[in-house]
């Protein structure tokens, strides 16, 4: 896939014809990478309302830049730090985030997800 493509990988099973397309971005801001570019750590913590607003800030970029890639799954990716499982769980489990997401994501990609080394989210 090329730079800036609305589709970082397209990804297909051996049995089907089917093909998902999916967008990848990073959970984190640059002040993030900033300090773990220069220490090789970051101890930031970060709390879950924190990362809400995290996902959300992270929503919002890629509907800027891709607002009709319906049939695009735009992937949050947490690397290189993880969330906790039960974190994952409670953040899928947010009824009132998961209708401002749906909300906000109206028209723009077919679902997305948190994805942790712990695991992974349904956001919308």
């Amino acid at each position: 896939m090329t730079q800036n493509s609305e589709v970082d990988i397209l990804a297909s099973e051996p049995t089907s014809k089917d093909k998902k397309k999916f967008q990848i971005t990073s959970l984190w801001p640059q002040d993030f990478w900033e300090p773990l570019a220069r220490k090789g750590a970051s101890d930031k913590k970060v709390s879950r309302l924190e990362i809400l607003d995290l996902i959300r800030t992270a929503l919002e970029k890629k509907l800027r830049k891709y607002s009709t890639a319906h049939d695009v799954i735009l992937l949050i990716d947490t690397h290189p730090a993880g969330i906790p499982l039960n974190c994952l769980n409670k953040i899928e489990s947010d009824e009132a985030f998961q209708k401002e997401m749906a909300g906000l994501n109206n028209r723009g990609f077919e679902e997305v997800w948190v994805v942790s080394s712990d695991g992974h989210a349904r956001i919308c």
